[in-house]
């Protein structure tokens, strides 16, 4: 039996020995020599290119075939999200609850309790019910539009568009950025009523001057739309006022009248305990030439206490 000699090795050889046996009799030890692999270093002075280390890339797809075309367009395509999603809208939950019917089932497959709106229906659901029932409300809330997208500007200066003021057109029409308002001009009618007040007026005051120079007496017509006094205490007006009916008393007087039976001595309508200033009376005591007028009443007061005694 010989050993077999061992050849000198470096010291960077890595040796294993194996004992295999042949036979039951004899044995042999084998010596397998492992050389070591140049496997990539991860040390920071040395750096290997030929291996790269893997990297795991994390990408996340879409299953809406839409989407892709959706960003491509700046989003062109956006609904509008206020409402409820269509997927568990009213109308979805209806749907769901028809083809259920259709098909005899008493619940959805999840078996959860759905409320009364989940009770199974016997009769036979109509489409033309259906859809008249979409306008009349009685399904409950419709769905809305969610294509539209609405654009609004607001215009807060009060700009007016002077072609349609002045003349009523403007070229632009609907498209005019200025607003078209005619509100500070009078209508036909208002016109022609305030050209016919205006000629009433101006035929009056001629007809003042004519009788004027034909000598007439304007305090005649003071008179009779005036009268001579107060009918309640037979003297001149002290703090005039005008009734309801357009005759005139003293303050005092027309209170006097209102705590009675509170109507008119001259016409017999009821005051309503109202009354005004008399202003067209204040004016025309303020004028110059009203003092004959004063004068003519008091000559008629004399007058009537004259005639009273003459009586007596």
């Amino acid at each position: 039996m010989f050993k077999k000699r061992k050849k000198p090795t470096s010291a960077t050889y890595r040796t294993n020995s194996t004992t295999t046996s042949t036979s039951d009799d004899a044995s042999n030890d084998d010596t397998v020599v492992c050389l070591p692999t140049n496997s990539a270093s991860n040390s920071l002075q040395t750096q290997s290119t030929s291996k790269p280390p893997s990297t795991i890339m994390h990408s996340f797809n879409s299953t809406d075939p839409s989407s892709s075309l959706k960003s491509r367009q700046n989003d062109a395509f956006r609904t509008l999200e206020t409402e409820e999603s269509s997927s568990n809208d009213n109308r979805a939950r209806l749907e769901k609850r028809f083809k259920l019917d259709i098909s005899g089932q008493t619940n959805d497959a999840t078996g959860l309790y759905n409320g009364s709106k989940g009770y199974s229906t016997f009769v036979s659901p109509n489409l033309e019910s259906i859809a008249a029932s979409k306008h009349n409300g009685t399904r409950g809330q419709l769905r809305a539009n969610t294509t539209i997208r609405v654009t609004s500007q607001m215009d807060y200066q009060p700009d007016v568009c002077k072609d349609y003021q002045k003349t009523g057109y403007c070229g632009f029409g609907d498209t005019c950025v200025f607003m078209h308002d005619r509100g500070s001009y009078k209508s036909q009618s208002e016109i022609e009523n305030e050209w016919e007040e205006r000629k009433k007026r101006v035929e009056e005051e001629r007809a003042k001057a004519v009788r004027t120079l034909e000598g007439e007496v304007e305090v005649e017509e003071v008179t009779y739309k005036y009268g001579y006094g107060c009918i309640v205490c037979k003297e001149w007006f002290k703090d005039p006022v005008e009734t309801v009916c357009g005759h005139f008393y003293c303050e005092p007087c027309v209170r006097t009248l209102a705590k009675g039976d509170d109507k008119c001595l001259m016409c017999g309508k009821d005051l309503g305990g109202t009354w005004k200033d008399a202003g067209k009376l204040r004016k025309e005591m303020k004028k110059g030439g009203f003092g004959s007028f004063k004068e003519m009443w008091e000559k008629r007061k004399g007058n009537d206490d004259a005639v009273k005694e003459e009586e007596e």
